[in-house]
């Protein structure tokens, strides 16, 4: 179990756990979590830590087949400026390891941003917070679960 699995059972949320076998020599831990899973990379969402001025940080989630625009994040954070966190912030901020980062669980309290096409589907693939363990569950309870908003982050 992970926290994020834990707080998903614990509210009595409707997920579903999919694992697959990770691979140590994968690039790109979302595509290698669609291949495995045999799911559309439109349909895995990436979490993604950023760093917003002046001094916080947000929790990002855009399809594994698209790139955060961070002009759009600052916009749509409300801030003049965003950019990515470095890999020594994740464990840190998210109390998750990179590649294995959910936008459930994290050991504090960020504000967390769904890119907004992620309201085309009934469910989308997100972490479960560890390598190899995705959860899948409607992006309206991801929103409820992590009080997150919709908005468009991604570059078109």
């Amino acid at each position: 179990m992970t926290p994020a699995i834990n707080v998903l059972k614990k509210g009595g949320y409707a997920y579903r756990v999919h694992q697959f076998e990770h691979r140590s020599g994968a690039v790109s831990y979302g595509r290698e979590a669609a291949q495995q899973l045999q799911i559309a990379e439109q349909q895995i969402f990436k979490t993604l830590l950023a760093r917003l001025e002046p001094h916080t940080f947000a929790v990002v989630l855009v399809p594994v087949s698209h790139q955060l625009d961070l002009k759009r994040l600052a916009q749509a954070a409300g801030v003049r400026k965003a950019a990515m966190a470095s890999l020594q912030d994740v464990p840190r901020i998210t109390g998750y390891l990179p590649g294995g980062v959910s936008p459930v669980g994290l050991k504090k309290n960020l504000n967390v941003l769904i890119d907004e096409q992620a309201r085309r589907f009934d469910n989308i693939f997100i972490s479960a917070g560890k390598r190899g363990v995705e959860i899948s569950l409607s992006p309206i309870t991801l929103a409820k679960v992590t009080h997150a908003s919709f908005c468009l982050l991604c570059r078109q």
